[in-house]
């Protein structure tokens, strides 16, 4: 037996119920604020002590009464019709005498089409606040990063992983376009870069024979796409970066996984910490490709 919210002495009552739509609810259930789904309900009630002869019933919606009326007894029984208020409702029984006896009913309507509407409401919320500051979509329209992504794939970027770090080399980053281009002119999809972050702040990137060192160190890339029957052009020459300057602090050297077919850092330089939108995460689609990134 759940215990009875008691506002005072309730012995004179036996039993009280809401009744809607064909249900309802005890007042034990009704203790836990239970939802209605239609506005016009009846409170019942059962009085164990014979003298009570009237009832008086409250209704109260938001610390305002709203309707007050004193309800006969007959055969011990009393019933009273009442129209909820969206939200919350207060429903106060009492014997018509100055006992101070009461028993109080907590209630909360809401229509179907309401909860409808509650409900498309917070999802686009929910929604707009997942897209700006955890994940967002994105296509990949080219073949600049395969063979780890594919023309039509369709991955997720997590916004929210380098507010926690910064971003490590071999991580696959999107980022808006470094470059100073008329946006209003240019396609949505264009606005945008997806590569593999291949050198960092402070750091020399240098490219010989088709191999990259950082620091003149050599890097080790088992993630690059070459293709064999192309000549050394195919990647620039040391020349073309020997006068290339240490990375500056936040910004980012990056390159396409498919390293012949690949407009990137070298074309058009280092990418600003301020054009990051964020780190893949995986690949939802196709399905038969579903993966995260490591």
């Amino acid at each position: 037996m759940v215990k009875r919210k008691i506002e005072s002495n309730i012995s004179w009552i036996e039993s009280l119920s809401l009744c809607s739509g064909g249900k309802c609810w005890t007042d034990e259930r009704i203790f836990f604020d239970a939802v209605i789904g239609c506005s016009n309900v009846v409170v019942k009630g059962t009085c164990n002590d014979s003298s009570v002869q009237q009832v008086l019933c409250s209704h109260i919606v938001g610390g305002r009464s709203v309707h007050l009326d004193v309800v006969p007894v007959q055969r011990k029984q009393f019933s009273l019709p009442v129209k909820l208020h969206r939200g919350g409702n207060r429903l106060v029984c009492e014997p018509f005498d100055d006992s101070g006896r009461s028993f109080s009913l907590k209630v909360t309507y809401k229509t179907g089409i309401r909860e409808w509407i509650e409900t498309v409401i917070f999802s686009i919320i929910f929604a707009l606040v997942i897209k700006t500051f955890i994940v967002q979509p994105f296509y990949i329209p080219s073949e600049s990063m395969e063979h780890t992504l594919k023309v039509g794939d369709r991955i997720m970027v997590n916004r929210f992983d380098y507010l926690l770090h910064n971003p490590s080399r071999t991580d696959v980053m999107v980022f808006e376009d470094p470059r100073q281009l008329d946006s209003s002119v240019l396609p949505r999809n264009s606005l945008y870069f997806i590569k593999r972050i291949i050198g960092l702040p402070g750091e020399k990137v240098e490219i010989i024979e088709r191999k990259v060192y950082i620091d003149g160190n050599p890097l080790s890339e088992d993630y690059i796409n070459l293709n064999p029957e192309a000549d050394d052009t195919g990647l620039p020459t040391l020349e073309t970066y020997r006068s290339l300057p240490v990375i500056e602090d936040e910004e980012f050297f990056v390159m396409g996984d498919n390293r012949d077919n690949s407009t990137d850092s070298r074309v058009w330089g280092c990418v600003p910490d301020d054009k990051v939108v964020g780190k893949a995460a995986f690949i939802w689609y196709p399905f038969s490709r579903m993966s995260w990134f490591h």
